[in-house]
């Protein structure tokens, strides 16, 4: 059996090993953010400013600095209002939701088989997810529309993709 010394032990022991996760933890966070920095600023800036889209480093690495779209869930009244006009319809994903309270849930499947008819609160909740909303925009701008992408939640990030140099075989 194991005394209570060697209790205390092992608790301070998690204690410990809990304080280097939050450490670790908060210098990944700092990590990930000077790799944003690099990527979605300083480097593209740097691109910008000699004029250049790509470059190869004496190294070996290949830089390329692009635009990509940028964007969250979309809900948004004005949003989904625009993509139903601009026959986008079919990204918009709809939920109808019933809340029910504790012991209904004879009433949830009488209307799960049929809803029309019942006198319970429900609301129609409408998205569009936003990795289909980027794609989209991205289609759209490839074949020179105009995109309202403030309306939408989006906006145009510059961004830089490293390719390591080949090894060889």
């Amino acid at each position: 059996m194991t005394d209570l010394q060697t209790l205390s032990t092992l608790a301070a022991e998690l204690l410990t090993e809990h304080a280097k996760v939050e450490s670790l933890e908060l210098e990944l966070k700092a990590a990930k953010e000077r790799v944003r920095a690099l990527e979605e600023e300083r480097i593209p800036t740097a691109m910008d400013e000699v004029g250049m889209e790509a470059f190869i480093t004496s190294e070996g690495f290949k830089l390329t600095v692009g635009d990509k779209i940028r964007c969250g869930e979309l809900k948004r009244q004005e949003g989904l209002d625009w993509l139903r006009e601009h026959g986008h319809a079919g990204l918009i994903r709809c939920e109808v939701v019933v809340p029910f309270g504790v012991g209904q849930d004879d009433t949830a499947r009488e209307l799960v088989k049929e809803l029309a008819g019942k006198e319970l609160a429900a609301r129609q909740e409408a998205k569009v997810l936003w990795n289909s909303l980027a794609s989209t925009i991205g289609e759209l701008m490839e074949k020179g529309e105009d995109v309202p992408l403030e309306l939408l939640g989006a906006h145009i990030q510059r961004t830089t993709k490293v390719v390591p140099p080949k090894k060889p075989k």
